[in-house]
């Protein structure tokens, strides 16, 4: 009988085991110092598909003037962060806000002149009585150059409630008794909860086209109705740009300064279908968030995020301004507003930094037209804010 014949065990020869240990060290290191200098393209490689929102092409100032709509975010021409964001469409402006200070009129005035050439703004929001959002429409004292005087002004939209006293506070005073000059001028003055509501003479919505593709929205906000003494914030007024195209519909949301109780009672009024009175009454997923609060630590929170999951967001803000701080860590933009944002997008944009006792420009004016598709263009540079040097220094990136 044959003997079996067993085979042996095959035995890598030690040198080659020897070999491939090295090549995985070798890769594993190239990977660490990859990481390291190189992190971008991990988040390509890796990138959570919640914050996967497209690039967007970059364009140019000649075809802003002729594109179906422009939302424009401006540099307020000083070293204080306030707001201040027209929309144009033709010849209809509409202007959110008007700050910082009061001398940033002539720097707003210069800029709005060269869109509405008509000298008339169609229509004008006032989203909460905070000197960095109302002072320019009053302007310098003597000088006539805030946008009350220095523009006719269709329609005035403002806020219904305020925790200030006008005999106390100089600003709001004279706010109020300008915005009761507008309609000795023939201006419509209405409240948000007028829009809201559909009362006397004022409207919900507002087209900004003949062809009724785009529009301006006012939303509901619970401090329409109720006074929160504890936070002025919480009064400004929510709305929402629609424009809609035969095959899809776009969201640009505005919600002022809003606070964290204000967002929440925004999330869930809407939340419930039976409170939108119509298609365009609705909290959607937006295109574009203009930041709450210059981007603090106290907006933009997570119930609202989840609501609208923007795409863009930009924040106006002096960047790292110790003018409404003291822990550097809530400078705006804080980290608790980057760490909530960067869950739904990368693609965040500032208006300016703070420079020694001045400023600069980040971004600069930042504007998102339409022209066929969206595009982005920044008078300064198109870094997200992520890759600054201030945020590298400053701030971390999903805890980088």
């Amino acid at each position: 009988m044959a003997k079996r014949k067993y085979n042996r065990a095959f035995k890598f020869p030690a040198a080659a085991v020897a070999g491939i240990v090295a090549a995985v060290v070798i890769v594993v290191a190239g990977l660490i110092i990859l990481w390291r200098f190189r992190p971008d393209i991990f988040e390509k490689l890796f990138k959570n598909p919640q914050n996967n929102s497209p690039d967007i092409t970059q364009g140019t100032t000649d075809e802003i003037s002729g594109a179906e709509f422009s939302v424009h975010f401006l540099d307020v021409g000083n070293k204080f962060t306030g707001d201040c964001i027209l929309i144009d469409c033709g010849e209809t402006e509409v202007l959110i806000d008007a700050g910082s200070r009061k001398n940033s009129a002539d720097t707003l005035g210069a800029y709005i002149d060269g869109y509405c050439a008509d000298g008339k703004l169609e229509y004008v929001i006032a989203t909460h009585s905070d000197q960095d959002h109302i002072s320019a429409f009053l302007g310098e004292s003597g000088k006539g150059n805030g946008i009350f005087y220095k523009y006719e002004i269709g329609t005035f939209i403002m806020f219904d409630k305020s925790g200030k006293d006008p005999a106390s506070s100089k600003l709001y005073g004279d706010f109020l008794n300008a915005a009761e000059e507008l309609r000795g001028k023939g201006s419509s003055v209405f409240t948000a909860s007028q829009c809201y509501e559909e009362k006397d003479g004022a409207f919900r919505q507002y087209f900004l086209n003949d062809a009724r593709t785009l529009s301006l929205n006012i939303l509901y906000n619970y401090y329409y109705y109720n006074v929160d003494k504890s936070n002025e914030n919480n009064h400004s007024v929510v709305t929402l740009l629609t424009y809609e195209r035969q095959t899809e519909v776009s969201h640009y949301l505005f919600t002022g300064d809003l606070e964290e109780k204000g967002e929440k009672k925004l999330a869930e009024y809407y939340k419930d279908p039976k409170n939108s009175k119509s298609k365009y009454d609705v909290l959607p997923e937006a295109e574009l968030f203009k930041a709450g609060h210059h981007g603090s630590y106290t907006a933009s929170g997570e119930e609202l995020l989840e609501a609208v999951k923007p795409k863009y967001v930009v924040v106006s803000c002096c960047a790292g301004s110790d003018e409404y701080a003291s822990d550097p860590l809530h400078y705006f933009p804080a980290q608790e507003f980057v760490d909530r944002v960067s869950a739904y997008t990368d693609k965040i944009y500032c208006t300016n930094l703070a420079d020694g006792s001045g400023y600069k420009q980040m971004n600069g004016n930042i504007v998102f037209y339409f022209d066929g598709e969206l595009k982005l263009y920044c008078s300064n540079n198109y870094t997200l804010l992520k890759d600054t040097e201030w945020f590298k220094a400053n701030r971390t990136w999903n805890g980088v």
